[in-house]
């Protein structure tokens, strides 16, 4: 009996392991997780402030961005302030240690009626007279009539590995 009980806490354990990592700039700022489970990958995306205050844009400013960008934003608010996309876990490659994440294909969840196409990563250094900041771009591939490409930037002081 005891060596059941041992060996139930053991798998039991294992089941509930899961690692990944997460960039938090502040309290007010958007949110970015990986979570790395048994079978798949899930990206989750918090919004303190709300939809209004995500960063998603990345492109020049042009007249016809501007008209562009606010049609993104109406189509995409349903995210609303939270949102997660999740892939099999054969369709993505992540890195924790060095915050990198990229899945190649359809999500297996919508977000209301919006569709995940991927998402990836850019590494990007920025140098200064005194000042380097390392950051990461994690730009989504979403559709909802049109598609889009949301961007999230941080700064990888920001940026911590968790493990279970």
């Amino acid at each position: 009996m005891k060596i059941l009980i041992i060996l139930f806490s053991l798998t039991s354990s294992l089941a509930l392991s899961y690692e990944g990592f997460r960039c938090v700039p502040s309290a007010r700022s958007t949110r970015f997780q990986v979570l790395v489970q048994e079978a798949q990958i899930e990206i989750l995306v918090t919004n303190p402030t709300g939809y209004s205050f995500m960063p998603q844009f990345d492109s020049g400013g042009t007249l016809f961005n501007i008209s562009f960008n606010k049609m993104q934003a109406k189509d995409l608010e349903e995210l609303s302030e939270q949102f997660a996309f999740t892939w099999p876990k054969d369709l993505c490659k992540v890195d924790s240690e060095n915050f990198k994440v990229s899945c190649n294909g359809i999500a297996t969840n919508l977000v209301k009626s919006i569709k995940a196409f991927g998402i990836t990563t850019t590494e990007m250094t920025e140098k200064y007279e005194e000042d380097i900041y390392i950051k990461r771009k994690f730009r989504f591939s979403l559709e909802k009539d049109n598609m889009y490409f949301v961007s999230q930037e941080y700064d990888i002081k920001f940026c911590q590995k968790f493990t279970k």
